[in-house]
């Protein structure tokens, strides 16, 4: 599994990367009917969040008419963001071995603190959020009499799995991954660009967004540059 370690500004640095799959399933025989209903929903989610905003499939497509279509793509959009905050940490999750891809700026002890420290706050994060969703799940399951499709249940069920999955993957990375740590020229590039205006910015992220072969970055960059919540 690769990771880069991505410049977000002010010398902080997040952990990336691009998909390649779903998270790992629950193994069988441990799991139960719920979870493994709810990672089920999860999983055809995430799948749809991935083909929607996969960067050709946007190419192809004419953005969506009609206030409706447009606050579904926009919902999407926001969902699919938020996934590639956790993507990291689901694919963790049974990795023994990753390489993380660190700015050739900083010496390779830095970066592994910098990979820790992620993994660590993450994981204090993710856990503290399972809980508030858990209860908002549980109230969203209450409205399930109410007629038509109980939208509020399925937004935190695929958030109170995702929540799960990141925890996860946060402690496989902290006790069980072995890091190979490699440097790069082009996420030094990276950091050398905060502060630039937007204009400038663009076309150096998609330059190096393609000499290392991550469609997505630029998007990803570009939230973490404009500070985007």
């Amino acid at each position: 599994m690769d990771v880069y370690l991505v410049p977000a500004g002010g010398g902080r640095h997040v952990l990336y990367c691009e998909p390649a799959g779903p998270p790992a399933a629950p193994a069988a025989g441990r799991s139960g009917a719920i979870w493994r209903r709810l990672y089920d929903h999860f999983a055809a989610v995430l799948a749809m969040l991935d083909r929607e905003h996969d960067p050709e499939h946007e190419a192809e497509h004419q953005p969506p008419s009609g206030f409706f279509a447009r606050l579904r793509s926009r919902s999407l959009k926001w969902m699919a963001e938020r996934v590639a905050e956790q993507r990291v940490l689901w694919r963790l999750q049974g990795i023994r071995q990753a390489r993380a891809f660190h700015p050739d700026t900083l010496e390779r002890a830095r970066s592994l603190e910098i990979v820790r420290e992620n993994l660590r706050a993450d994981c204090r994060r993710h856990a503290r959020l399972l809980g508030i969703d858990t209860f908002y799940l549980l109230v969203a399951i209450v409205l399930t009499p109410i007629p038509g499709p109980n939208l509020l249940g399925y937004y935190f069920s695929f958030r109170v799995v995702g929540h799960v999955l990141s925890v996860r993957g946060a402690r496989q990375g902290l006790s069980r991954v072995e890091w190979d740590l490699e440097p790069s020229a082009e996420l030094s590039e990276l950091a050398a660009l905060d502060g630039l205006p937007a204009a400038e910015r663009a076309p150096a992220v998609h330059s190096v967004a393609e000499r290392l072969g991550l469609p997505r970055l630029p998007r990803f960059c570009e939230r973490l540059m404009t500070g985007v919540p």
